[in-house]
């Protein structure tokens, strides 16, 4: 579900604005900035699920 927010503009858009809202941007940020760094944001968020899930495959009793 994350994967399909990442490539949908208006998804990146509203968290942007979320962040923004939320002051997790430095003053004076274009709209493209805060979008790349939300799309960062949600790739990173990505990764890491990817890694517990890898953990829980290798200590599924854990």
């Amino acid at each position: 579900m994350a994967a399909q927010h990442l490539q949908n503009p208006a998804s990146v858009e509203h968290l942007a604005n979320q962040l923004e809202e939320a002051r997790q941007f430095a003053a004076g940020l274009s709209q493209e900035e805060k979008s790349s760094k939300a799309r960062t944001f949600i790739q990173s968020q990505i990764n890491q699920l990817k890694s517990e899930l890898e953990k829980a495959k290798k200590y599924p009793d854990c």
